[in-house]
């Protein structure tokens, strides 16, 4: 790690070593005031060995905000945010305030305030059309920038960073698709480039030539007839020559339609982005998106590809990644896997951020390493993830800890979860929690179901049952002898569903095995990488073979939507995907019976239909499998039953209550 822990500056700002945490939501706050749980948030995070940590956004103006995010347009906020500066310097981190406006992705029915933007055309992320800004307009909001940069120098944060990425407000005038203008802030590439190029050359001014001024910018916005990676270099160059001292270098919109974040984008694969970007500013650039391992990060920067990166969601995952890493602990980070069930997905719907692999994010006072008062003697039955974090923390705190598992390998539903190639990073999480387990101690007793003999010859102080769900079966009639197969089965082995398919349930696991099933006889990556390296097939020829199966898929869902069960962040890329794999999909529709002909279904407006096919897919849901709870009653001191047996949900809701349940005992 010579190089990724290796100092560096921004201007005359000395970091540490390369790894920052760019600014990002966390709803935390209320009305822009800062609160305990927010420092606490960055305090750990600065403890934990980051060079530099970046707070916000943190809107310009009232119209440019929401509710829940930083304010910095009044002296009533300077208090708080004094102290969050402070937080973060003293446990040894540089503080940056970014300074945000969201233009026409404000809501008004929030803000109060009417949206603005360069031009005024509808937005499909606000469903609101925004005011077009007057030059007066333009010139007020260039002062709110300066103003709020002054302040945040005079609060003590060591850096400015302006937000001129994902669709926001410097974006829109950027981009020709949302500004339409015809005055000096429309038209040409130079025109569009002059309101953002203002505000960095205002704050530079405003906070003199040694104060550190980052950017943020869209190495792509990824979104049609808007700006690519060509514009982007030489937006970058212009920011450089307005007076930027960096360049923080992300990807994308929130109108994109190629995945940014999630599971589905290869680590590190938005790095040539920083890279392009790198070559042209002659700025230090920060490389973002999907970086989450200290072996990427170090190559990221040995290799030239960026001088920092930027470590938003693997910091959430875990605060002492920096840490580990410069005492050579890697194995030890808890993965960010891109899940976004606790982060963005949060965000989305209004909630604090918290996450699946760190149920103690966001309440770091609440669950800080507290040793019990008594030591007690804790058997855990089932080795899924609810039972694996209940077995860490309890013997985190001290307790003498036995997990019996059933099957000969800890992981339970995350196994299934772990099975698509797309979805491989559950698999990290898997190998995270299991090492934890056995690096604490805890006596785990593989392929040994737990009976109540079993548990009650342990003489347990506590009894955790964590023993998951089992497939639901099929309400319906099945003719014997017709092929049906379960979730479980689809998603972990192989097998050939012959050339037609029936999958019942469009829930999200019903969805990912559709996909799965569609994949079949389709070209995987390394071949497809192949035949264009050595162009022997066409990219057209290429991408057919890619998306085109030997089974057609028929997806029956008797709900009015598909995967509703998913958060925001990664429906929509699924419900994608169903289309590029041209995945049959019914909605509103009952199964009525299934026999050798079919699955014969009817829909919402009755009538009915036989659907072909050789292979039967059960995803109609799971159902809680907790088969010992009546039979310890009152044997025990004291028995809990979390996760899944006690009932069906997400693995971020098994992981927070098994760290609950063992702060409890």
């Amino acid at each position: 790690m010579n190089k990724l822990l290796a100092p560096i500056k921004i201007g005359k700002m000395t970091l540490k070593n390369r790894v920052c945490m760019p600014a990002m939501h966390l709803n935390y706050t209320i009305n822009g005031e800062i609160d305990q749980r927010i420092l606490d948030f960055y305090a750990r995070r600065a403890a934990g060995g980051l060079a530099l940590i970046t707070v916000g956004g943190c809107a310009v103006d009232q119209a440019g905000g929401m509710p829940m995010l930083l304010q910095v347009h009044h002296d009533k906020y300077n208090p708080g945010l004094f102290k969050l500066a402070a937080a973060i310097k003293d446990n040894g981190a540089r503080a940056c305030a970014q300074l945000y406006h969201a233009g026409r992705y404000s809501r008004s029915i929030f803000t109060g305030k009417p949206t603005v933007s360069a031009s005024a055309l509808p937005c499909s992320f606000s469903n609101e059309t925004p005011h077009q800004l007057s030059i007066q307009e333009i010139e007020q909001l260039i002062q709110a920038f300066i103003n709020a940069a002054k302040r945040v120098k005079k609060i003590g944060f060591d850096a400015v960073e302006i937000i001129a990425s994902a669709g926001y407000l410097l974006c829109q005038f950027l981009s020709p698709i949302t500004n339409q203008r015809d005055d000096q802030y429309g038209g040409s590439f130079q025109n569009r480039c002059r309101f953002p190029a203002q505000v960095v050359a205002g704050i530079r001014e405003a906070v003199g030539k040694d104060y550190p001024l980052i950017v943020r910018m869209s190495g792509n916005d990824f979104v049609p007839g808007s700006n690519t990676l060509q514009e982007a270099a030489q937006i970058a160059k212009i920011y450089a020559q307005s007076g930027a001292n960096a360049i923080n270098v992300t990807g994308g919109w929130h109108e994109s339609m190629i995945p940014q974040i999630t599971m589905d984008v290869p680590r590190g694969a938005y790095l040539y982005l920083a890279s392009k970007i790198r070559q042209k500013c002659g700025l230090p650039v920060m490389a973002s998106n999907r970086i989450n391992d200290p072996d990427l990060a170090e190559k990221a920067v040995a290799r030239g590809l960026a001088d920092m990166v930027n470590l938003g969601r693997p910091l959430i995952a875990d605060p002492d990644f920096v840490e580990k890493t410069r005492q050579g602990k890697k194995s030890s980070i808890k993965p960010c896997i891109g899940c976004n069930q606790g982060c963005l997905d949060s965000v989305f719907s209004m909630q604090p951020v918290t996450c699946l692999v760190n149920p103690r994010a966001g309440r770091e006072a609440e669950f800080s390493a507290v040793k019990a008062s008594e030591a007690k003697k804790v058997v855990v039955a089932g080795g899924g993830p609810a039972g694996m974090q209940a077995a860490i923390t309890c013997a985190e705190r001290g307790h003498q800890v036995v997990l019996f598992e059933s099957e000969n390998m800890l992981g339970g539903q995350l196994k299934v979860a772990a099975s698509t190639y797309s979805k491989r990073d559950w698999l990290r999480l898997i190998i995270n929690l299991a090492n934890q387990v056995y690096q604490l101690g805890v006596d785990v007793k593989l392929g040994q179901p737990a009976d109540m003999d079993t548990i009650l010859k342990q003489n347990p102080d506590a009894v955790i049952l964590a023993t998951g769900a089992r497939q639901q079966p099929l309400a319906v009639p099945v003719q014997e002898g017709v092929r049906v197969e379960d979730s479980f089965t689809a998603l972990t082995q192989e097998f050939d569903p012959g050339d037609k398919t029936v999958v019942i349930g469009g829930g999200a696991v019903g969805c990912e095995v559709a996909q799965k099933m569609a994949q079949v006889g389709t070209i995987g990556p390394e071949t497809a990488y192949f035949l264009m390296q050595y162009e022997a097939e066409t990219p057209e020829v290429i991408r057919e073979l890619m998306l085109k199966g030997n089974s057609r898929v028929t997806l029956v869902e008797m709900g009015p939507k598909l995967a509703p069960d998913m958060g925001k962040s990664s429906r929509w890329i699924t419900l994608k995907n169903l289309k590029r794999f041209s995945i049959q999909t019914l909605v509103n529709t009952q199964v009525l019976a299934v026999d050798k002909k079919g699955v014969r279904v009817q829909d919402k407006g009755g009538e009915e239909r036989l659907l072909e096919t050789n292979t039967v897919i059960n995803c109609t849901g799971y159902v809680s499998h907790n088969p010992l709870a009546s039979l310890l009653k009152g044997k025990v001191p004291r028995l809990e039953v979390i996760g899944d047996a006690q009932r069906c949900a997400k693995a971020i809701d098994a992981i927070r209550q098994g760290l609950e349940i063992g702060y409890e005992i």
